[in-house]
């Protein structure tokens, strides 16, 4: 059995660590995504741990992960990509690693201006909490997820 220590018995990691191909992508992604996305929950002053959706006593993310899930289709495009250019899923290799960080640091559409995923990544969560003060009636999200 495949695992870290504190977590051997869940089923989630022991898959996140068994993942092949474009699964072991798309987690690579996501996981990358994710970082990108707790800066940006920092930056505008929310705390991670409280969730909207998600709520965990053992993930420190919980609204990290509520606010990335917009951004999943880039990963999802980057990974699609990738495929296409090389034919088939590979495993998660240096190459593949460059693959996605120049997809992710590509500029995106929000607010009707092209803008770094970490821009976006502020503006949603700042948005976010404007719209919990009563300042703004929606949160700003990115053009394709409209």
């Amino acid at each position: 059995m495949r695992g870290c220590e504190r977590c051997i018995s869940s089923r989630r990691c022991q898959s996140n660590q068994d993942a092949t191909d474009q699964n072991a992508q798309l987690n690579y992604g996501y996981g990358v995504l994710r970082a990108i996305i707790a800066r940006g929950v920092c930056a505008a002053g929310l705390h991670p741990t409280l969730g909207i959706h998600h709520s965990n006593q053992y993930n420190a993310y919980c609204l990290v992960d509520d606010t990335m899930e917009p951004y999943r289709p880039i990963v999802d495009r980057i990974v699609a990509q990738w495929v296409v250019v090389q034919g088939k899923a590979k495993t998660v290799d240096k190459e593949f690693k460059a693959f996605m960080i120049r997809g992710l640091l590509n500029r995106f559409s929000l607010d009707d201006e092209k803008r770094t995923l970490f821009d976006c990544a502020f503006l949603t969560t700042s948005s976010m909490v404007a719209v919990m003060e009563g300042k703004q009636k929606d949160v700003a999200l990115p053009k394709w997820w409209l």
